[in-house]
Parts: C-alpha cells; sequence; structure tokens
C-alpha cells in the first residue's frame, strides 16, 4: 500500500506520538541534508522489504503538511508501526533484518486470544499493518491477508481503547471525529483494492464486505454504500440511454430494450447477492429498470400496432414484456407488467381470429 510505504511518519523517520515541536525540529534538520543532497536514514525504513523513501526537501515538507491537523496525523498513524511494548521492540529488531514472518510470529503470541487492552493495542495495530501491507504487494492482492488486516484492524477501532489513542496521537486539544476517520481508512482500503474486485472469482464484492465484519455497525453500511454504488450508477446510466434512445427511435425500441436488460444483467445480480431480493434499494432499482424495459415493449407494440405490422413484433414484444416481469420487485410495477402482458396477448389473440376470418373469406370467394 503506497500510504504505508509513503507514509509521512516513515518519510520523517518519527514515531506515530511525535509532538509537534518533534516534527518541526525534525523536518528543519532533514531540510538541511536533502538541500546538500545527502540522506538520512533511520531503522524505521525497514529496506529489507519496503522500497527506500523518496527524502526530497518536497517530499520532507509533504509529510510535515499531511500531518499538520490532529484528525490526518491519526489517519496516517493507522497505516504506520508503533513501539510501544517489549514484544512491538523485539518484532522491530525482527522487522529491521526483514523478517516478517518472525515479527508477526513475535506479535501473534503477545496479543492474540488476549482482549484489546492498553497493552497489546499497538501490538494489534502492528499486525494489522503487517497484514495490509502483504495483502498489497507484487501488483496482486492476497485476499487471506487482506481479510486478516482487516479484521484487526476492526477489532482496534471499535476498542474502547481507541479515543485514548486518538488523544494520545492528535492532542487533547484537537478532538479527531472518529467516525471520518475510520470512513476515510475504508476509503483507502477500497482505492487500494477497487481495480481488485470482480463480480465472481478472486476479490468480490460480497467478500469485501464480508471482511469489513468486525467493524461497528455503521461503518459496514458505509462499506456496503460504497459497493453498490458502483452497480447503481451504472445501472441509472443504462436506464437513462435506454430511454434516450427509446424516445429519439421509437422504431428500435425492442432493440433498445433488450441491450438494457442484456447490458445490466451482471449489476443486478451482484446487487442481489450483496441486498437480497427483498431489500428495499434492490427493489427500487431492480422496478426502475423493469419499468423501462417495460415501456420499450410497449413502444414496439404500439407502433406494430399502428403500422398494422406483420413482423411478428408483437410476439417479441411480449418476450420484453417477460423480461420486464422476471424484474418486477414491488406490487405496483408486477400490476403493470401483469395488465401489459395480458393486453399484448389479448390483442394477439383477436388478431388470429381476424386473419383466420380473411383466409376463410378468401377461400369461400375463390
Amino acid at each position: 500500500m503506497n500510504i504505508i510505504l509513503n507514509n509521512p511518519f516513515r518519510i520523517l523517520g518519527l514515531p506515530i506520538t511525535a509532538s509537534q515541536k518533534d516534527i518541526a525540529r525534525r523536518v528543519s534538520d532533514m531540510l538541511i541534508y536533502t538541500t546538500m543532497e545527502r540522506s538520512r536514514k533511520f531503522n524505521t525504513d525497514y529496506l529489507s522489504f519496503f522500497s527506500a523513501p523518496e527524502r526530497t526537501p518536497d517530499s520532507v515538507e509533504s509529510a510535515a503538511r499531511q500531518i499538520e491537523r490532529a484528525q490526518n496525523r491519526v489517519f496516517f498513524s493507522l497505516f504506520w508501526f508503533w513501539k510501544n511494548n517489549e514484544a512491538d521492540g523485539r518484532a522491530m529488531i525482527r522487522l529491521e533484518k526483514g523478517d516478517i514472518a518472525g515479527g508477526l510470529s513475535v506479535l501473534e503470541r503477545f496479543a492474540i486470544g488476549r482482549p484489546i487492552s492498553p497493552q497489546t493495542f499497538s501490538s494489534v495495530k502492528n499486525i494489522s499493518i503487517l497484514y495490509l501491507h502483504q495483502a498489497f504487494t507484487d501488483r496482486c492482492i492476497r485476499t487471506g491477508k487482506l481479510y486478516k488486516g482487516l479484521y484487526f484492524s476492526g477489532k482496534l477501532v471499535r476498542s474502547p481503547h481507541m479515543d485514548k489513542y486518538c488523544k494520545l496521537v492528535g492532542g487533547i486539544k484537537a478532538p479527531v471525529n472518529r467516525k471520518h476517520l475510520v470512513r476515510a481508512f475504508v476509503d483507502e482500503v477500497f482505492m487500494c483494492s477497487e481495480r481488485h474486485i470482480s463480480v465472481s472469482g478472486g476479490l468480490t464484492s460480497r467478500s469485501m464486505l464480508k471482511y469489513f465484519q468486525t467493524f461497528e455497525e455503521d461503518i459496514q453500511r458505509y462499506v456496503m454504500g460504497k459497493i453498490i454504488n458502483s452497480p447503481i450508477r451504472k445501472i441509472e446510466s443504462e436506464i437513462e440511454t435506454s430511454r434516450q434512445k427509446r424516445l429519439q427511435d421509437p422504431g428500435a425500441a425492442l432493440i433498445t430494450g433488450k441491450l438494457l436488460f442484456k447490458n445490466t444483467l451482471n449489476e443486478m445480480a451482484l446487487l442481489r447477492s450483496i441486498l437480497s431480493g427483498t431489500h428495499i434499494i434492490y427493489q427500487i432499482i431492480s422496478d426502475k429498470l423493469a419499468n423501462e424495459v417495460l415501456q420499450c415493449a410497449i413502444d414496439a407494440f404500439n407502433l406494430s400496432v399502428k403500422k398494422n405490422d406483420a413482423s411478428g413484433a408483437d410476439v417479441k414484444s411480449l418476450i420484453l414484456v417477460k423480461c420486464a416481469s422476471s424484474l418486477a420487485a414491488g406490487q405496483r410495477t408486477k400490476t403493470r407488467v401483469y395488465d401489459s402482458f395480458n393486453a399484448v396477448k389479448k390483442w394477439m389473440e383477436k388478431n388470429k381470429r381476424q386473419i383466420k376470418k380473411s383466409n376463410e373469406k378468401l377461400s369461400v370467394n375463390q
């Protein structure tokens, strides 16, 4: 994760508990080095498994600005290590040597299986960071590592000791908004994950929802919103495109309706897998889609009747009505689909009788 590799605390070589004075002194010191084209190195660079940080006058000043405000300082601290007990110290010695597995083992033996307390808080935090780092490497994603990283992150941010941590890092005089803090954390994880998310296989949208199960309920709802926003936007865009095409070219309403139904199949399947068919959000978007598909069928049918078209548009319209029926969720939409289906069927039966009578008359005349 870029936010770990280029974390401002790593760039400045400072602990996350550094005061504003500590930060100012370090920036002044590093600017002297960088302007002389000399680089500073710190034990916390962890060059055995991290790439070397960029330390230029611009990057140093940028790092300082990033953690100038208390809210931002606490946010970036969530993605950097904290040495706060003996186990942390022993683990970081391992990390300096590039032994991530050894460092994790030390931390897990100390913290896992015990309630999160002021003594274990930093170790759980360090565990989550190491797993998140391992999840996003080599241009691919390791879902097992991501799950563990988020599992421990969720435990951490909802623990009763989180407020004390925020005050320790951000300062007592500058209150930190925990809700905004955790949402920013979620946003960062999604930014790193989004290109790996697919409908099936690997990292799915549904599994992402599962990975945040240790977070508070309002955060889980926020995660759900982020997951479903993209398919909903795609469906609504397709509906609007269909509406415009249908109005501009009524003769192509059948093709337009078929394309709309086909182009939204994956998004609807994704929403149903996440929300279930009874969820109000799913039903609203499903009814919107059903109504537009149905309108395409109605427009195509009305045009064929008006033109006395014998090309089978009535049968094709009926098929499209059935597509709309498979989407209809609310009773009002179901009733509209049902009425339209019956109207088309009734017209088709009447038309058949008229054709039959015409043929009989033609036969008698002959």
